[in-house]
């Protein structure tokens, strides 16, 4: 997304943005879904991990994760655990949210919502 077509995670972090929500954009890879659709279970176990190590510093700030993608969204929440055995992967794929979820955390009335991980 960052790369192939990133209109639309830059359009998710400037309505997220206008809606009050406080965006960081760390760096972040693939989830590793199209790896793992290939057979190829050791690139995208280091793509999850480097995902892991660069945004659960924010996860641990009290932000969350956004996925743009539902494929990502998916990945990051369901088969990480899976994929990783670190204890930290169940606390970071717990953050993970869809940007739907977290617009609607931001709009709510005195909602304050960190949000990491939307796509530049």
């Amino acid at each position: 997304m960052n790369y192939y077509k990133p209109g639309p995670g830059k359009a998710a972090v400037k309505v997220l943005a206008k809606n009050g929500c406080d965006v960081k954009c760390p760096k972040q890879n693939c989830c590793g879904m199209p790896a793992l659709e290939g057979g190829d279970i050791e690139f995208a176990r280091k793509q999850a991990h480097a995902n892991v190590e660069s945004m659960l510093p924010l996860v641990r700030q009290g932000y969350r994760i956004a996925a743009i993608n539902p494929t990502c969204s998916l990945t990051m929440r369901s088969i990480y655990p899976n994929l990783l055995s670190a204890d930290n992967v169940k606390e970071f794929a717990a953050a993970v949210a869809d940007t739907h979820e977290l617009l609607t955390r931001c709009v709510a009335p005195a909602a304050s919502t960190r949000i990491s991980g939307a796509h530049r």
